[in-house]
Parts: C-alpha cells; sequence; structure tokens
C-alpha cells in the first residue's frame, strides 16, 4: 500500500509523496514528474490500468491519507530472512546474524531465554550512521578504480607514455581490487600478495604463455578438477551430464565474465550479486509450496531450468513473486523482465503486452507473459511445462509465434519436464 506501483519503491514524505491522479489511483510524485517532463509525453499514464491517461495539466493532489499513513509507519526496512514478513531487529552474537521475533522463540535462539546477554535490538540509526560514513570512502574507491581504468585505456591507446613505476602501481591497485572480485576463488588465492609485473601477466595473457610455452596450471587444473567438484543431486544422477553442462553454465553467469548474458542484461551501470533462494536439490524441495516459501516476495529474481530436452534457460523479472489474490491469473508489468537462452546464448526481449510481462496463479510455479515460459504445478513430474516465444517476448529473426522454433527453441521441445532449477536473489549494489 506504501510503495509506488510505478517504481516498486517506498512512497516519503519529500521527493516521491503519493499523488492521487483523477482516476483515484496513486503513483509518486518523483514518477509523476518524470512522466510530466518528458516531451515526448502528451499524457499522464496510470501504473494499474493502461486505459487510464489524463492531460499534463488535470489537477493531482497529494494523497493525505497516505501521507498521514507513512507519519505512523516504522520504516525499518530489515526484514528476517528466514520469515520475510518481519523486521529482524535483534542481533544474535552467537550467530552472527540479525534475526526478528519468531527466530527467538526457535533454536537455535532458545538460549534467549537463559541468556539475553547474547543479543542486543538493533537500531536502525546504527547501520545509518556507518553507511553514511562509509559512501565517501567508497566513493573515493569509486574514483581509484574510475582512473585506473582511465590509465588502461590511455596504455590500450597508446595516448601516452607510461614510466615503470606507474605501471607497477597500477598492477598493484588492480591485484588488490581483484581480491574482492568475483573471479574464482583460486585464482584470487594464487594472485593474492603478488604485484609483480609477471605475476600479473601470465594468468591474463594469452600471448604471453604461447610464447613462452608456458602452461596456465590454475586453468587446467581447474578444468580437470572440475566435474569431480560437482556434487550431482542423487534422484537426477541419470542425468548426469545434462547437470554438469547446466552448472558449467550457470555457474559462469553467477561469476558474471566476459561471456555472460544474464548479468550484463539485467544491469549495465550497477554491480549485482546473486542469492540462492530455491534449488530442487533434495526431492523434498519439489513441491510448489516449498518453492513459494523460498521465492515468493524477496524482490528482483532470475531463474535457471534445465528441461529434459538438455537445453539451459531460464527468467528475469525485477519484480517480486507473489500469491494471486484471485482465483484465475494476475498479470504484472517490468519492462526489464526478459527470457533467455544459455544453451544458445540467446536473450529474448518484450516486444508487446508489456503488462502481461509476469503473471502470478494458484496453480503455478512463475510464469512469464500469457504465451512465454510457463512451470506448472508439477513440473518436475511431468512434461507440462511450455516455454514459447513470439508473443510477449521476441522470437528467433524471421520467425513468429506458433512456428515450430519459437515453441522449441529455448526448452528443446513444445512441452517439457523440469529436471533441475535454481533461483536466485539478485542484489544491486
Amino acid at each position: 500500500m506504501l510503495i509506488c506501483f510505478s517504481c516498486n519503491r517506498f512512497y516519503n514524505l519529500q521527493e516521491r509523496k503519493p499523488i492521487a491522479l483523477p482516476c483515484t489511483d496513486f503513483i509518486c510524485l518523483q514518477c509523476y514528474q518524470q512522466q510530466k517532463d518528458q516531451v515526448q509525453n502528451e499524457k499522464i499514464y496510470c501504473p494499474f490500468e493502461d486505459n487510464h491517461q489524463f492531460a499534463k495539466d488535470s489537477l493531482v493532489l497529494p494523497s493525505q491519507f497516505l501521507m498521514r499513513q507513512l507519519q505512523q509507519y516504522d520504516f525499518y526496512n530489515i526484514k528476517c530472512d528466514d520469515h520475510p514478513n518481519k523486521n529482524a531487529h535483534v542481533y544474535c552474537k552467537d550467530l552472527n546474524k540479525m534475526i526478528c521475533s519468531r527466530c527467538l522463540s526457535i533454536d537455535p535462539h532458545s538460549h534467549y531465554i537463559t541468556d539475553k546477554t547474547r543479543h542486543f535490538e538493533l537500531q536502525r540509526p546504527y547501520l545509518e550512521e556507518s553507511f553514511t560514513k562509509m559512501i565517501p570512502i567508497l566513493k573515493e574507491e569509486i574514483i581509484k578504480i574510475e582512473q585506473m581504468l582511465e590509465s588502461y585505456q590511455q596504455f590500450i591507446t597508446k595516448d601516452r607514455d607510461f614510466t615503470v613505476a606507474q605501471i607497477q602501481n597500477l598492477i598493484k591497485l588492480n591485484m588488490e581490487i581483484l581480491q574482492h572480485s568475483n573471479i574464482d576463488e583460486n585464482l584470487r588465492k594464487n594472485l593474492r600478495d603478488k604485484f609483480e609485473i609477471l605475476d600479473f601477466i601470465i594468468p591474463f595473457s594469452d600471448k604471453y604463455r604461447q610464447k613462452f610455452n608456458i602452461v596456465n596450471d590454475y586453468e587446467e587444473e581447474r578444468k580437470e578438477n572440475y566435474v569431480g567438484e560437482i556434487q550431482i543431486p542423487q534422484h537426477i544422477l541419470q542425468h548426469k551430464d545434462m547437470f554438469i553442462e547446466f552448472r558449467r553454465l550457470v555457474d559462469l553467469e553467477l561469476q558474471q565474465g566476459v561471456g555472460s548474458i544474464v548479468s550484463k542484461n539485467i544491469s549495465r551501470d550497477l554491480k549485482i550479486s546473486y542469492k540462492l533462494l530455491y534449488s530442487n536439490s533434495l526431492p523434498e524441495n519439489q513441491t510448489i509450496d516449498q518453492f513459494r516459501y523460498s521465492v515468493y516476495y524477496r524482490g528482483a529474481n532470475v531463474c535457471f531450468i534445465l528441461s529434459n530436452h538438455g537445453l539451459i534457460f531460464g527468467g528475469y523479472t525485477k519484480c517480486s513473486w507473489e500469491t494471486s489474490s484471485y482465483q484465475g491469473r494476475m498479470d504484472r508489468n517490468d519492462d526489464n523482465a526478459f527470457l533467455f537462452s544459455l544453451s544458445k546464448n540467446k536473450v529474448f526481449r518484450q516486444i508487446q503486452n508489456f503488462h502481461q510481462s509476469i503473471s502470478y496463479g494458484a496453480d503455478k510455479y512463475l510464469r512469464f507473459g500469457q504465451l512465454g515460459l510457463s512451470i506448472e504445478n508439477n513440473c518436475f513430474g511431468s512434461e507440462c511445462n511450455s516455454a514459447q516465444l513470439g508473443s510477449i517476448y521476441q522470437t528467433i529473426d524471421g520467425y513468429q509465434i506458433g512456428d515450430e522454433i519459437s515453441k522449441k527453441f529455448l526448452s528443446g521441445g513444445e512441452k517439457f519436464k523440469v529436471i533441475y532449477m535454481e533461483v536466485y536473489k539478485v542484489n544491486f549494489c
């Protein structure tokens, strides 16, 4: 109720105060002003109903009712990981974790009854003050990185001369940054406390290794051990080879390497990180109730799916999956949503019917578009799922909705069974 449906952010009493449109629906002042300031817009559009359109000079007023609600609302904003509807306002020293009142009543926090010194109330101002002090520090680090990138570009394009000391300082700074990056952990360890030019060149320069016939020990070891490191769930051992390929492609995306197609389509400007919300690694997880408990109301997320036809694909949405309050389907707009194929290295964005980007239904795990990616209640048990292109999301050039390739491109068949599925929360840094 206190969240703007257009930008999915809380209303406030300043730049995002709630505005009542002529249709009596609400939008925040910031979103309203953005629409009004766009030259190509002759009308203001309601975020709830496409047919609610108003002239730019239509009278709009702040909603006094919502303003009063905002004044009374507790904007603690930190939700418990285990109980998303509860505020995590207590810090457990033993587990180094923020928890809610419900967590306190169950193991392993039952010791709270006998020893309350192991917990304390974590007030929001503590974090606000800490974050505020970190902002100038992080901005300074960003400036350093931007200067380093500019120097790299100048070196590559031969814009100016560099001294040896300048090159060494660039490499030292780069090595320090790599210790906090998303590169493979083993490579990160190998580079720790190494600041010489050759230490930097060997793992990253193919030309150097070829000229001097140097084997990249790290890469060879990684390739040899990769399959051995994978833990294959017992109930899908018969699909071992398919799962190994799933794990390889998904891990490449999670590491956000050069070949990543998902991360760069989620955001080209903001750094992102992933947190696993759900997988059917255990047979008992293969229920719609377990899926909803783990995934629903968690914000932006991406799902990766392995079909019984051996293809790996999925979808991204910036919106939370939610339980529909209707008996049938409830649609929602998300201009950021897209489908993708990891097996074929393709991304498919929306082309029409944007109000149906994603849908909520009582009998479905998730659904992208009316005729798009649909994961049904019995998705692990039978070929009841579908992944069709061309309706809301793009299809292959030269084809259209209903063509065989549009029906089979993502999953490998007009219908498919889910062999394995993972859903990750997407955090924007």
